[in-house]
């Protein structure tokens, strides 16, 4: 059990916190390296929920394993502290640019710290602890067992292999997509008379591109109102079938992936404004072959993906044992005492 949890806990905190509040009572053990470190029944059981959570309750693991993990992870940021391991503000400055980043693209609007604590599950604060500990670790890791942090060779024969597991166990398929652009009109805030004046808007920019006076791309680039969109002739790119439910109304979904190649929509109204779609590619859903693209514009295969995970897979799998062996060993310098091993 002890190798499937441990990097769970790593991924989100390490050390128990600041507990100076909590009684005597509460602490269930306490660990020492270089200073004196309690761990409490609170943060057992927080940290229990959250990999329960994680997990849909499907992972079998004790609190006093959860309690082994926490010890392990406290003795290893006290480790990388004793050798004056350091996180800059800078180094979690670049992370947090990374992750607002990446939610920006998955909310399609610039996302805020608040975005970061909601997705995160967590306070920022706490978000950066777990980053720096994290960090902390991994620095320690690599200045301890270097080799565990190296990328292991994926031969393309084992990937060939992988990905055909993959195939025959039904986890790897060619989801349906279609290319879309969207001359798009915002409705958002307006009062009875501009939403008119928006739908003459958007029914002009219709209307130009049904009878030929404009192309879909022309017509995007004048009318629509998305920035993100209307300088690239209203291009959105693809979108996959099982994802475009997060991004499109249902109806709009199914319109999408009924019309055919250079099709065009009527007005759409969504609660955000009025919209007019263009298919401008479509492929269907299938079993994909070794050097099919993921994604049609890149270059990156299915291929290339499956030896990335396997790469990564080893390299978890070899980081892991590094964090065991190098716990293990500081286990035989620290001092650690428990008071109630019982958490049960």
């Amino acid at each position: 059990m002890k190798k499937s949890v441990f990097c769970v806990l790593l991924a989100v905190s390490a050390a128990a916190g600041s507990f100076a509040a909590d009684r005597i009572d509460n602490i269930v053990a306490t660990v020492e390296l270089i200073r004196r470190e309690p761990i409490t029944r609170a943060s057992v059981d927080a940290r229990y929920d959250e990999i329960l959570k994680a997990s849909n309750n499907a992972l079998s693991v004790t609190k006093k394993e959860v309690l082994d993990q926490l010890i392990d992870v406290a003795l290893l940021v006290q480790a990388a502290d004793r050798d004056e391991i350091k996180v800059s503000e800078t180094s979690f400055n670049t992370f947090k640019r990374q992750k607002l980043a990446e939610l920006s693209a998955l909310l399609r609007r610039t996302a805020t710290d608040k975005d970061l604590e909601t997705y995160g599950g967590m306070t920022l604060d706490r978000i950066k602890e777990a980053f720096v500990n994290q960090e902390k670790i991994k620095q320690y890791v690599a200045k301890k067992r270097p080799e565990a942090l190296t990328p292991p060779e994926v031969t393309d024969a084992e990937a060939r292999a992988e990905f055909q597991r993959q195939v025959n166990a039904g986890t790897l398929n060619l989801p349906a997509r279609v290319r879309v652009s969207q001359i798009y009109i915002d409705t958002t805030g307006l009062n009875a008379d501009d939403k008119k004046n928006a739908r003459k808007v958007i029914d002009e920019a219709k209307t130009k591109v049904s009878s030929g006076r404009m192309s879909f791309e022309e017509a995007a680039r004048t009318y629509s109102e998305d920035r993100g969109t209307k300088y690239n002739g209203g291009a959105m790119g693809w979108l996959l079938f099982s994802e475009a439910f997060q991004l499109l109304d249902a109806k709009i979904v199914e319109t999408l992936f009924s019309l055919p190649v250079d099709g065009i929509t009527d007005v759409l109204e969504t609660e955000r404004g009025y919209h007019v779609f263009k298919v401008t590619a479509k492929e269907e859903a299938g079993i994909p072959k070794y050097d099919d693209k993921i994604d049609p514009e890149q270059s990156v295969t299915f291929g290339d993906s499956v030896k990335d995970q396997m790469r990564t897979m080893k390299m978890y799998g070899n980081y892991n044992t590094a964090l065991q062996e190098l716990s293990k060993e500081l286990r035989k310098e620290a001092d650690i005492k428990y008071f109630d091993e019982d958490l049960d």
